[in-house]
């Protein structure tokens, strides 16, 4: 009892220490904009311009306009969620900032630490839960972006959702379990739906983990009924948009149209041969010269149209696509380097100091590089009972796979996939600290002289 109680006020502070790390750098980025009167964003994140869309949706959906643009124009682009959210926000502060969404998005992401303590108590130890939940407490990359006024802000909280349910479901074999991770799935896919076929690496994941647990026909069987039953509750909690989508455009759009584009900017990257270039204007201006000025950016015919240019270039260059997802695939692991670029870039101009935006550039680079080297030491330490160290790296297993095939540039998308970071950390500490202990109990015991 003494050690639960322990526990507790532990995970008091640290949800504390969470909520504390989340509002000050909100607190901090915020800069008065003296002509609007709101609290500007402009430094904090360099996608402004998606910021911009959800403010129309969100205003036009307080004013009871519907989920239209500034131009009222159906909105299909981008995810709702965020809208929604956002217009609750309006509608409930009465004014136009959207500086209340992302205090709401910093209390409810820091509650992410609880989470990080019952899977960590789950699969490995108690200890383990409580290292993970303070790591996830401080863990810069989600924290950041936590405070972010995007569709991303809320994704490794609901990512982290569907891998908890996933791992109760592993570990009891409760079906309401697996409901639930296809129901937070489906709803994450209202905001960032690149995490479509998230329970499709969950299915794969559980089959390794259960694989000699049962014979393979069996195990095969189980895999796919509770599997399809992820990807049936996650189709559900969808279709209600895409059905909205088909109503507004009458193409069949997912959850935002934009998929077939961002591959083909994704081509520019690197160097190329079909000179795709990593710029929206860039693509908008393609998609004009090909089928005329009048186009719509990010429609339906848009799609078609990088659809058809994407799987061409595929089919032309085979080898330099494949190379393409080789070299992506370190920056799928290292990505959160990025966050050191974007702290500088609002850190320098508030310090006027260079030395600070180079403490911020090393600090992203030791933040993507450390995980690594301590997820070695984690697969090192459970080399003897691996089998829930495959449940953990389904994530970022998924996020990396996915962004090798989208692209690897967009560092907010791929956050989730630290979250299996997070935990591997855990479990390294988790065993330095017993080896030191136990090295330092062997030395105490050689000390002590014979009574």
């Amino acid at each position: 009892m003494i050690r639960r109680i322990k526990s507790h006020k532990f995970l008091i502070l640290v949800l504390i220490l969470a909520l504390s790390l989340r509002v000050g750098m909100l607190s901090y980025t915020c800069i008065p904009n003296l002509d609007t009167g709101m609290m500007s964003h402009f430094m904090l994140t360099p996608y402004s311009g998606m910021t911009s869309q959800f403010d129309e949706v969100a205003r036009n959906l307080c004013e009871k306009r519907g989920f239209v643009t500034g131009d009222g124009e159906p909105f299909y682009d981008l995810p709702p969620g965020t809208s929604i959210l956002l217009a609750g926000t309006y509608w409930a502060f009465g004014e136009y900032n959207d500086i209340y969404l992302r205090v709401i998005q910093a209390v409810i992401d820091s509650f992410g630490c609880l989470l990080m303590f019952l899977i960590g108590k789950e699969l490995f130890s108690r200890r383990t839960g409580l290292i993970a939940a303070f790591l996830y407490a401080i863990w810069l990359p989600i924290a950041y972006l936590s405070i972010w006024p995007l569709h991303d802000a809320l994704m490794p909280l609901i990512t982290l959702s569907s891998l908890y349910f996933f791992v109760k479901a592993a570990r009891t074999g409760a079906m309401k379990f697996y409901i639930l991770s296809g129901l937070f799935a489906g709803v994450g896919c209202y905001f960032q739906p690149t995490i479509l076929l998230l329970p499709l690496m969950f299915g794969l994941g559980l089959f390794i983990y259960s694989l000699r647990k049962t014979n393979f026909r069996e195990c095969v069987l189980n895999v796919a009924k509770v599997t399809a039953v992820m990807m049936a509750m996650l189709v559900l909690v969808v279709s209600p948009w895409m059905v909205r989508n088909y109503h507004v455009t009458g193409a069949l759009v997912f959850m935002r149209s934009t998929l077939w584009q961002g591959i083909w900017e994704g081509f520019g990257e690197f160097e190329n041969p079909v000179g795709a270039v990593l710029s929206d204007a860039h693509a908008t201006n393609l998609a004009r010269e090909a089928l005329g000025e009048d186009i719509k950016p990010w429609s339906p015919e848009t799609e078609a149209y990088f659809r058809g240019e994407v799987l061409n270039t595929i089919r032309e260059y085979p080898g330099w696509w494949l190379s393409v997802l080789v070299r992506r695939f370190p920056n799928t692991l290292g990505y959160s380097s990025h966050l050191g670029r974007y702290l500088s870039d609002f850190i320098s101009p508030l310090t006027g100091s260079s030395l600070s935006a180079t403490f911020c550039r090393w600090l992203g680079i030791l933040v993507a590089i450390v995980p690594i080297l301590l997820g070695i030491v984690a697969i090192w330490a459970m080399r003897r009972d691996w089998r829930p160290l495959i449940l953990v790296a389904t994530v970022p297993a998924y996020f990396s796979v996915v962004h090798m095939f989208i692209f690897a540039a967009s560092y907010k998308s791929i956050v989730p996939g630290s979250l299996g970071y997070i935990i591997f950390s855990a479990i390294a500490l988790d065993y330095i600290y017993r080896r030191i202990r136990g090295a330092n109990s062997e030395a105490a015991e050689f000390a002590t002289p014979p009574s």
